[in-house]
This record gives structure tokens, sequence and C-alpha cells, in this order.
């Protein structure tokens, strides 16, 4: 146990001992979680929770993670016909890339 767990628990111990988490709103009544995500399997709910827990929007990171994937499929694409490196290309690339990318 680390030092910030010990002192945490001393805390609580002693907000129990001295009464200060008696008659809490709600108290002895089971916690009621609103599925926030319904129809979604369970895995997927943890890591869209964890993304929030951390401050991201999910939907924000999909969106980036398909951006991206889109750019390497493009890469790809352009590698396997041998365009990338032809004068035309370089002239277009930029636009080509910003297409694609949206």
């Amino acid at each position: 146990m680390d030092a910030i767990w010990i002192v945490a628990e001393d805390k609580i111990k002693a907000a129990i001992k001295n009464g200060e988490l008696d008659n809490l709103q709600g108290m002895g009544k089971p916690i009621v979680f609103k599925d926030v995500l319904p129809g979604m399997p369970q895995e997927t709910k943890m890591a869209y929770q964890m993304l929030r827990n951390a401050g991201f929007d999910p939907l924000e990171v999909e969106k980036e993670i398909e951006e991206q994937t889109k750019g390497a499929k493009l890469d790809d694409l352009l590698e396997k016909r041998q365009t990338k490196e032809t004068k035309s290309f370089k002239q277009y690339a930029k636009k080509i890339y910003n297409k694609f990318s949206k």
C-alpha cells in the first residue's frame, strides 16, 4: 500500500468513528446506475467510460481514429500504385490528403 492509500483509509475510518458519515442521503438504499449506452456491448461501454473519465469524448476519439485510418489506407494505395513519388502527385498531394481526411 502506498502512503496516499493509507492516509485516505485513516481519514475514512476517522469520519466513520466521528459519525460524519451517518445519515447520508440514500443511506442503506442500493445505488442505481443509469445505462447511458443501451444496447452496446459491455466491453465497449467500459472503454467509453474510461475515455470519459480521462476527459476525452469517445465519439471524437472514434472519429479521429477513423480519419487516421483513412490516411493510412490512402498511403498504402499510393505506395502500391507507386504514384507517391511522381511529379504530378507531389503537386497535388496536399489537396488530395485534405480531401480524404474530411
